[in-house]
């Protein structure tokens, strides 16, 4: 603000002021009207999900839960195809005798 007078600041900020209003206008009257954006099913469904915080927070933590069900059961799958034949599960008849033996 070093060579800006002091006594111009109200007036710059009022100009300020008028282009950030006149911006706000402009990006309004792009948008859709307002009954155009309730008749997308896309936007309902989500309106549908958002509109009280408990039922947000509930499918945040619900989809948080099925995601982590799905990752670990693919991770699991995972390992146990590449470790096929060197797990306790695969190796352990080997190693276990049997009563019927004795």
């Amino acid at each position: 603000m070093a060579g800006v007078c002091f006594e111009k600041l109200p007036k710059i900020a009022q100009k300020l002021t008028t282009r950030i209003a006149d911006s706000i206008r402009n990006l309004q009257a792009r948008l859709p009207p307002q009954s155009a954006t309730k008749l997308d099913p896309a936007n309902a469904s989500l309106s549908t999900l958002i509109r009280r915080n408990t039922v947000f927070l509930g499918t945040i933590f619900l989809g948080a839960f099925a995601t982590q069900i799905a990752f670990d059961t693919a991770a699991d799958r995972i390992w146990d195809t590449i470790n096929r034949g060197r797990q306790w599960k695969d190796i352990k008849q080997r190693y276990i005798q049997h009563d019927d033996d004795e």
